[in-house]
C-alpha cells in the first residue's frame, strides 16, 4: 500500500504556468558616465570646501600654485641636512618645531 502511495504521489505534478518576463530597461547612462558626473560633482564640491576653508581662516592658510590649500608661511621638511637649514635660515626662515618620529 505504501509502494502505490508513493507511486501515485510522484504522478501528480503541478501545472506550468508562464513565467512573468520583466521589460529590459536601457540605462540612460554607463558607469563611465555616471563615474565621471559622480567625479565632476565630487571635484566642484571639494573646491568650494577649499575656497570656504580659505576665506574662514586667511590668515592660516592659503592655497599653492596648484589651488591646494596650505598653511600659510609655514614649510615642512622631513630629515633636513644641517646645510639645508643654514640656507633656509639665511633666506629669513626660522625653526618653528622640531620633532623627532620613533623607527
Amino acid at each position: 500500500m505504501t509502494l502505490v502511495a508513493a507511486a501515485a504521489m510522484a504522478q501528480v505534478r503541478l501545472p506550468s504556468l508562464p513565467l512573468p518576463v520583466a521589460p529590459l530597461q536601457t540605462l540612460p547612462q554607463t558607469l563611465g558616465q555616471v563615474q565621471s558626473g559622480t567625479l565632476d560633482q565630487l571635484s566642484a564640491l571639494r573646491h568650494l570646501e577649499i575656497a570656504r576653508l580659505v576665506r574662514a581662516n586667511r590668515r592660516l592658510v592659503d592655497t599653492d600654485p596648484a589651488g591646494e590649500p596650505v598653511v600659510r608661511s609655514e614649510i615642512l621638511g622631513l630629515s633636513p641636512t644641517d646645510a639645508a637649514l643654514d640656507r633656509v635660515r639665511s633666506r629669513g626662515f626660522t625653526v618653528d618645531r622640531e620633532q623627532s618620529i620613533g623607527g
